[in-house]
């Protein structure tokens, strides 16, 4: 038997959503949309994704997710 807790956890992997170019995400609502966790969100700032900080939080812009994936697909031979 499959627990309540458990079917919400594995709906909660499967349930991406989509970045809006127009739109500023928290830091913790973009990491909900994409999936991405502290590492892969790490790596892609040193990487070159851009990220707003005011005070202590930090944010991500919708177009500034979407220029970075299209650098690093540039970057990388096919």
């Amino acid at each position: 038997m499959v627990r309540a807790a458990d079917q919400k956890q594995a709906a909660d992997v499967f349930s991406l959503g989509e970045i809006e170019p127009d739109k500023l995400y928290s830091l913790e609502a973009f990491k909900r949309v994409t999936g991405l966790k502290d590492w892969a969100l790490r790596s892609a700032r040193k990487a070159g994704l851009k990220m707003k900080r005011v005070g202590n939080r930090k944010f991500v812009k919708g177009k500034d997710f979407i220029d970075f994936l299209d650098s690093q697909n540039e970057d990388s031979p096919e």
